[in-house]
């Protein structure tokens, strides 16, 4: 079964710009959260197994300073990193390519939200969470997170794509869950382990002797 590429797909492809790329104020959190991610579908344009196959299961994310790089069992950006000091995402869509794409996160906003809060309505891993609840013209998305796992909205004041930096500058940590429901599917990505840590610097320089280019995202 193939995806409506003028819709569907599109859609599916645009929450993967953001789906795994939240994450640090006061002690900043350091180091590995793993996630599992869950889906169900409304539409037979869709399967499961296809939404599992182009965004990827497991997905595990390297947190310090600002900068993350994830990486997951994807066909599509399986491999991401961003650093605070670039207004560039790079991505791979097959983790082992000598090809890195890029595109800059300082041109775009999306659509306008509406928001809620909730106070301590849940705990994840022994973490209290509140709920971040955001509303807009393509759904909802549910975030779960806890002030024990800060985030500095600083790190991504410039990071305009999906309104990463109005949604950091709200919750200030990383997400544990977070839950986006659509008309054609929902996505439930739910952390199974965090693991501070400190990491090396050197995790986060891009790979040596890669092809960038711009992707048109």
């Amino acid at each position: 079964m193939s995806f409506n590429l003028s819709c569907t797909m599109k859609q599916v492809l645009t929450i993967l710009i953001f789906l795994f790329t939240s994450s640090i104020f006061s002690q900043d959190f350091e180091g590995v959260v793993t996630y599992n991610i869950n889906y169900t579908v409304n539409t037979p344009e869709l399967s499961i197994e296809e939404l599992k196959t182009t965004m990827g299961v497991d997905v595990v994310t390297y947190f310090k300073d600002g900068a993350y790089l994830e990486k997951t069992n994807s066909t599509f950006m399986s491999y991401q990193q961003y650093t605070p000091k670039d207004t560039l995402v790079y991505f791979k869509n097959n983790i082992k390519s000598d090809t890195l794409f890029y595109y800059k996160v300082n041109t775009k906003t999306n659509a306008t939200f509406t928001y809620q809060i909730e106070k301590e309505t849940d705990t994840i891993l022994g973490y209290v969470c509140d709920k971040l609840i955001i509303n807009d013209k393509y759904g909802s998305k549910t975030y779960y997170y806890s002030n024990k796992l800060a985030l500095n909205p600083e790190y991504y004041k410039f990071f305009l794509t999906s309104n990463k930096d109005k949604i950091v500058k709200l919750m200030q940590a990383i997400y544990l869950r977070l839950e986006m429901n659509f008309p054609a599917f929902t996505v439930d990505i739910t952390a199974t382990k965090v693991k501070r840590k400190k990491l090396k610097k050197s995790l986060f320089k891009l790979p040596k002797d890669q092809i960038l280019i711009e992707s048109d995202y």
